[in-house]
C-alpha cells in the first residue's frame, strides 16, 4: 500500500502546526527577532517624524555670499556681494552704476534654529506679513522683505528703500535661493 500523500496544510504548515513539526507557531519561536523588529520600526518611525528622511538639518549657517551667488542673476542687476562680519551678505551696486549709494540695496541674513519653533516669530507679526507659497518649507512677505525657512535654516532677505530689483525679481531670487539651499 503506497504512503499517504500529505495534505496541503501538512506541507505548508499552519499557525498551530508549522512546517518542520517543531510544535510552536513561528511567532512563539522568535521572540528575539520580533523584539528587534519592533525596535527597528520604532527607530525608523521616530527618525521619519523628526524629519530624518527626505531632508537634512543644517549644523551651521552656510557662508552667506557663497550661498546667494548662484541666484544673484535673478535680481536683474549686477550686484556686488559683500560678506559681513555677522555672516550676512550685503548686495551693493557698483560705484560705476548711476544709482550707486554707499549702502547695501539688499541684505540676506541666515540663522540656524534647532529650537523647533519654526517661523513662529515671523508669524507673530500678524497683519504685517502674508504667507508665500512655493518658497522653501515656509515663507512670508513683509513689504518688500522675504522671510523663508528651509529645514532648520531661516533666511531673511531685506530690501532697502529705493530698491533697484523689482518685487518679482526678489521673489524669483528667494525661490531659487530656497531651492539651492535644499540641494546643498
Amino acid at each position: 500500500m503506497p504512503a499517504e500523500q500529505p495534505y496541503d496544510s501538512d506541507i505548508l504548515g499552519s499557525e498551530d502546526r508549522p512546517v518542520g513539526g517543531s510544535g510552536a507557531p513561528w511567532w512563539r519561536r522568535k521572540p528575539l527577532l520580533i523584539g528587534i523588529a519592533v525596535v527597528v520600526l520604532l527607530a525608523v518611525g521616530v527618525t521619519y517624524f523628526a524629519g530624518g528622511f527626505g531632508g537634512h538639518r543644517f549644523d551651521a549657517e552656510p557662508p552667506a555670499c557663497t550661498a546667494v551667488e548662484p541666484s544673484l542673476h535673478l535680481l536683474g542687476v549686477d550686484y556686488i556681494a559683500q560678506q559681513t562680519a555677522n555672516n550676512s551678505c550685503d548686495l551693493r551696486l557698483s560705484p560705476d552704476d548711476p544709482r550707486y549709494v554707499d549702502a547695501p540695496k539688499i541684505t540676506v541674513a541666515f540663522a540656524v534654529d534647532d529650537s523647533g519653533e519654526g517661523m513662529g516669530t515671523v508669524r507673530q507679526m500678524g497683519d504685517q506679513v502674508r504667507p508665500l507659497s512655493g518658497v522653501g518649507d515656509e515663507a512670508y512677505l513683509r513689504d518688500r522683505d522675504v522671510f523663508l525657512q528651509v529645514d532648520n535654516l531661516f533666511v531673511g532677505i531685506m530690501v532697502f528703500p529705493n530698491e533697484v530689483s523689482s518685487p518679482d525679481q526678489v521673489l524669483a531670487f528667494a525661490t531659487d535661493l530656497a531651492d539651492q539651499l535644499r540641494r546643498a
